[in-house]
């Protein structure tokens, strides 16, 4: 523990290190040997993964149930609504809109 309140451990068995802290209540995990970073905030609900290996950025929403992803690769933005059950996608290097719903069985795509 560090003299901020700042809670560091680190695991020999994953090589992963923990980080809590006091303040926000967050909690953040390093992967070395995958390089990705694991938060979870209990004042948001929120569960946000990054992974620098494939460009993502996926984040969980415990209070609406929702998942959004933004990949650098493809340069999309994904996001699917537990709720509505429908699923939009935003493309960067089209400009493009998808939009699907389960509920009507209808999509679509708007394109500029």
């Amino acid at each position: 523990p560090s003299h901020s309140g700042l809670l560091e451990q680190w695991s020999p068995w994953t090589g992963s290190f923990l980080f809590w802290s006091p303040w926000t209540g967050s909690s953040t995990i390093w992967w070395p040997w995958t390089g990705s970073l694991t938060i979870w905030s209990p004042w948001t609900g929120s569960l946000t993964i990054w992974s620098p290996w494939t460009g993502s950025l996926t984040i969980w929403s415990s209070w609406t149930g929702s998942f959004s992803l933004w990949s650098l690769w493809t340069g999309s933005f994904s996001f699917w609504s537990h709720r509505t059950g429908s699923l939009t996608i935003w493309s960067l290097w089209t400009g493009s809109f998808s939009f699907w719903s389960p509920r009507t069985g209808s999509s679509s795509i708007w394109s500029p």
